[in-house]
């Protein structure tokens, strides 16, 4: 019944430091961000691809154990990666709304960046995606993206010409490419509080839209002080005579 009593307690002081906008810490472990996109453990390169006009590329399928093609949760794109180089290109990541009859509609796009080396090169981001949306890489025109993809048995991209917008209406891939993977991918982290800041990497205080500053800390519960019970000494007879006798003599005294 005291165990009881003691959840009871800590559901109800959970609940007003929440109303107050005071978060609790998260648990070590309790991770909820998603990939999104290739896993990126097949063997890349060489390979390579040009667009002219400049275009959008979108993983369709993805055959690897645990890949997801879409996103399964609501939250904000906080890194991606791509495999390859095309110099000093450069390329940007897009959130991308799969419509009906297999038409994509752009949602947001992200800053333009270049990539070194054979990758994969790892870039900062602040895009929010929702559940269902998938991910596209937009491709400059003309140059060549050396390393770009891998043979993996039932995977797919397509590609749509030119460069996806943000605005209607959408449109429709101009080709498909099967058993071919293309390497890019992004890390997506849930956004508890829609202040547009992943929760685990980018927020510190994941309950509190207004801040992105580590939660306050909850003041520690005053511990309760245990009352001191007087211990009553219980005197013999023969010492509460002896006590009389002094009493008496003081008074004749």
């Amino acid at each position: 019944m005291e165990a009881q009593v003691k959840a009871m307690r800590r559901i109800v002081l959970a609940a007003v430091l929440v109303a107050l906008g005071i978060g609790l810490a998260v648990p070590a472990g309790a991770s909820a961000a998603v990939t999104v996109g290739s896993p990126l453990t097949a063997t890349f390169g060489p390979s390579n691809r040009t667009c002219s006009p400049a275009c959008t590329d979108m993983i369709t399928t993805l055959p690897e154990p645990g890949a997801q093609v879409n996103s399964p949760i609501n939250g904000v794109i906080v890194r991606w990666r791509m495999m390859g180089n095309a110099g000093v290109a450069s390329f940007r990541l897009r959130v991308v709304h799969p419509e009906s009859a297999g038409q994509y509609l752009g949602v947001a796009e992200g800053e333009p960046e270049v990539p070194t080396g054979d990758g994969p090169s790892v870039f900062n981001a602040r895009l929010p995606i929702s559940a269902g949306d998938t991910i596209g890489l937009d491709i400059p025109d003309g140059v060549t993206w050396n390393g770009n993809s891998a043979t993996v048995t039932g995977a797919g991209f397509v590609s749509v010409q030119p460069t996806l917008t943000d605005t209607p209406p959408a449109q429709a891939p101009n080709f498909s490419v099967d058993n071919t993977e293309e390497g890019f991918n992004a890390d997506v982290e849930p956004d508890a509080d829609g202040d547009g800041f992943g929760d685990e990497t980018q927020d510190g205080c994941p309950t509190n839209g207004a801040s992105q500053a580590p939660c306050p800390t909850a003041p520690a519960a005053p511990v309760a002080k245990k009352k001191c019970k007087k211990k009553h000494k219980k005197h013999s007879a023969e010492s509460a005579k002896k006590k009389c006798k002094k009493k008496k003599k003081s008074a004749s005294a």
